[in-house]
């Protein structure tokens, strides 16, 4: 044979061991009977090499084969065989039908499906287009095959159920590792083993290398990207005595401590282009010591597919940008509307406030309209698409919605505890009309009880048989009191019924990453990630329709083809002869006319009957504040001087009041001087009571009113465009105004902060049920607190004895 020596060519002789011929350049053993290495027609001769792992050792078989491929252009370094298995010579190329071609031919013609729109049917696999490639230390091609996810998922026990990739489908499964058993794997592994990935490409007939990230502490280090990695490495870890020599024993491991398969979709194509993928890695160390404390030790793996979508943030940001525009426009308005209920002229501290919680208040609907309803377009177009035009959101783009709901679920508790506050802090009387009647002889009380009475009691001229009782007004409170709480929405059975929906039912599994058109019943969810976003869009969605229907249902069903609560306080008053006038502010408020019919309700059961009968025979007149008619609520829209005057009284009375000794000194004081504040009492509401009958009857001298109807733009934007003096306006309603001042009127403030507070209980637990549960305390915390302050505010402005109310 020929070879180079000192620069020049020469023959030398080439000897064999026994068994052996010389062919092709190499010593080496023929396939067939070990000597005779001539191939029959149609056959060539070709070179194999034989690893021998036992000893490290190779040796050179001759085959004939049919191979098209000269074996001669082989490189020693890529050719290689492994228990009589053909491998072909180098990465260019691969085996195929028992031939080494070109990567260009790597697929037939038969399983070239050209995909050049990610269509997401049934067996579509992105698996189809990935192959890698195992490779010894020294760059020695062991095999190439289509990917199975598994290979790439370091895990002893658990295996993934979805061994491919399917497009739009997010994958992430962890696995959790004993350190010793970890330790002990990794170091049978006595050569790494490394592994590249190559995506195919139908348009190109082509493979393209996907790069590899590892994932360093230090940013710089991330950015640079490799062709090869390996999951567990032994090898690195050994420790060169002093010799040079490589040690046994290892110091420590490097595992693959998370895979992460990226695709990324095109966003400037509709027909579901996407790039070649990338594969992120990040490591973990496994020190001697580590492995004896037998630690715990996680791994994951994952498959995400993501849009670089720069025009979400922007299309949100602007959206809401143009309507907080808007926000303060509407601010002004309403705060303007405020100044003109108030009685405000010039601008100070409260009218700026005022500004601030309205611009808050409206901001807040803002927030939580425009996120919920672009996390449900996003949604919808991603569960219900067949060829994939968008991907879920990335977490930095979820942490951008996220942020804005913390803020408005912020503003919205701001917004309901002033709504709390103004409610509870309202000016309210009951106005009894019942005329005083003379009692007859079997009545009559003692004049010497009722003289020691006037010296010594709390009545004085109030105590006279001529007086009306007191229970028609504690009965009307306290059912005022009951009203005031009342809701449409039963928070306790909507939460039950949206913790089924959720938790039950198969609207659970919508939450997942995954498109509808590829989902099933048999499809395995514990791989598929639940998405933050849809988390959101689902409970917030089931969260506002559960909430419609019960409320709905309730105010136009219910209360209409029923009885509601509020027709019947109307009917109570009525029948007891008492009305209801509040004032929300100094110069607007709600007027409910319960001025009997008969002009008095303090009667026998008989005379009850008898009443009733003439009201539905039309033998006396009807119950509106107008003759003939029935129309018996209304908003107020008064002067200044009904409530300076009203505010006049009860200043005497409150004067009064912190005149008196404290609390501690109260037991060393004689009865008589608490009768006195008491009789103060029942002077000042028997003074509020005649003032406020006197302004309704038009006989108060500095104030009267009209009574009309608003106009359409007044009713729309909830404003009055007159000016008023001496001449106030009483606004038609339609039966339902004063529940504004009540829980029925922040029904929707109320509901809408319990489903931000049902939401961000979620975004911190993940997990419906404690959601639901803390919901529901929450709501009733509030409630509680609630009702406490409008019993506090109730008593003070009525003058009504809290112990008399239930």
């Amino acid at each position: 044979m020929e070879e180079l020596i000192d620069g020049k060519l020469q023959c030398i002789n080439r000897t064999c061991e026994d068994g052996q011929e010389f062919r092709l350049g190499e010593c080496g053993r023929c396939e067939t009977d070990g000597t005779d290495c001539s191939c029959p027609d149609g056959q060539t001769l070709h070179k194999f090499y034989v690893e021998d792992h036992s000893t490290n050792q190779s040796s050179v078989t001759f085959r004939c084969s049919s191979s098209s491929y000269d074996q001669m252009s082989c490189s020693i370094s890529h050719w290689m065989a492994s228990k009589g298995s053909c491998k072909c010579p180098n990465s260019g190329y691969v085996e195929e039908g028992g031939s080494c071609l070109p990567k260009s031919n790597l697929l037939s013609e038969d399983s070239r499906l050209q995909y050049s729109t990610l269509s997401i049917g049934y067996k579509r696999f992105v698996s189809r287009f990935l192959y890698t490639t195992l490779r010894a230390s020294n760059g020695r091609l062991d095999r190439m095959e289509q990917i199975d996810l598994n290979d790439l998922f370091l895990c002893k026990d658990e295996r993934l159920q979805h061994r491919q990739v399917r497009f739009g489908i997010n994958l992430h499964k962890k696995c959790k590792w004993n350190s010793n058993d970890l330790w002990h794997i990794t170091t049978k592994f006595e050569k790494a083993k490394f592994n590249e990935l190559y995506f195919y490409s139908t348009s190109k007939s082509k493979l393209y290398p996907v790069p590899i990230v590892f994932i360093y502490e230090d940013q710089i280090l991330s950015r640079w990207m490799v062709r090869r990695f390996f999951l567990v490495d032994s090898n690195i870890g050994k420790d060169i005595n002093r010799f040079g020599n490589i040690q046994d024993a290892n110091s420590f491991v490097i595992y693959a401590k998370s895979v992460s398969l990226q695709f990324r979709i095109s966003k400037h194509s509709n027909d579901g282009k996407m790039y070649p993928p990338i594969i992120k890695i990040e490591y973990g160390l496994i020190d001697f010591e580590t492995m004896n404390r037998n630690q715990t030790i996680e791994t994951e793996f994952n498959v995400t597919f993501q849009m670089n979508d720069s025009n979400f943030k922007y299309n949100l940001n602007l959206m809401i940008s143009i309507l907080c525009s808007f926000a303060i426009l509407w601010s002004i308005f309403r705060t303007w509307c405020w100044t003109h209920r108030t009685g405000i002229e010039n601008i100070d501290l409260s009218v700026i406030a005022n500004f601030i919680f309205n611009t808050t208040s409206t901001i807040s609907n803002i927030l939580i309209i425009v996120c919920i309803i672009f996390i449900l377009n996003h949604l919808i177009v991603f569960k219900f698409q067949t060829i994939i035009h968008t991907v879920l959101l990335t977490p930095i783009q979820e942490s951008t919605i996220i942020i804005y709901l913390t803020i408005a679920f912020m503003l919205k508790l701001i917004q309901l505890f002033k709504l709390i506050i103004s409610i509870t802090s309202v000016d309210i009387f009951f106005l009894d009309w019942e005329k005083p009647r003379k009692v007859d002889n079997y009545g009559k009380v003692d004049e010497k009880n009722r003289d020691s009475s006037s010296q010594h009691g709390i009545m004085g001229e109030q105590n006279s048989p001529t007086n009306t009782t007191i229970w028609r007004s504690y009965f009307v409170t306290n059912e005022w009191f009951e009203l005031s709480h009342e809701r449409r929405i039963h928070i306790g059975s909507h939460i039950l019924l949206l913790l089924f929906l959720l938790e039950c039912s198969g609207w659970k599994n919508f939450i997942h990453v995954i498109p509808q058109s590829v989902a099933s019943e048999e499809q395995s969810y514990e791989e598929i990630p639940e998405s933050c976003l849809a988390r959101i869009g689902l409970a917030s969605i089931l969260y506002v329709l559960l909430a419609s229907i019960q409320f709905l249902f309730k105010k136009y069903l219910s209360e209409n083809l029923g009885y509601g609560k509020l027709h019947e306080f109307i009917d109570l008053c009525s029948v007891s002869n008492i009305s209801v006038f509040c004032l929300e502010h100094k110069r607007y408020g709600y007027y409910l006319h319960g001025q009997s019919p008969s002009g008095r309700s303090d009667v026998n059961m008989l005379e009850m009957y008898q009443q009733l009968e003439m009201e539905e025979s039309d033998l006396c007149s009807k119950r509106g504040l107008l003759p003939n008619t029935e129309q018996q609520t209304f908003e107020m829209y008064i002067p200044p001087a009904v409530y300076d005057h009203w505010e006049s009284i009860r200043m005497g009375f409150n004067k009064s009041k912190r005149s008196l000794p404290s609390p501690m000194m109260m037991n060393h004081i004689k009865s008589s001087s608490r009768d006195l504040d008491k009789a103060k009492m029942v002077q000042t509401y028997s003074n509020i009571n005649r003032f406020l009958c006197s302004f309704i009857e038009h006989t108060f001298g500095e104030a009267d009113y009209i009574v009309q109807d608003r106009t359409v733009i007044e009713s729309l934007f909830n404003f009055e465009m007159s000016t008023i003096h001496q001449k106030g306006r009483f606004y038609n309603d339609n039966g339902h105004s004063f529940e504004n001042i009540l829980l029925y009127g922040i029904e929707i403030t109320v509901s809408s902060f319990e489903m931000m507070t049902f939401l961000m209980i979620d975004l911190i637990w993940r997990d419906y049920r404690i959601a639901s549960i803390g919901t529901y305390f929450i709501s009733k915390m509030i409630k509680r607190i609630y009702m406490k302050m409008f019993r506090r505010n109730l008593v003070c402005k009525t003058l009504m004895d809290e112990r008399f109310l239930i």
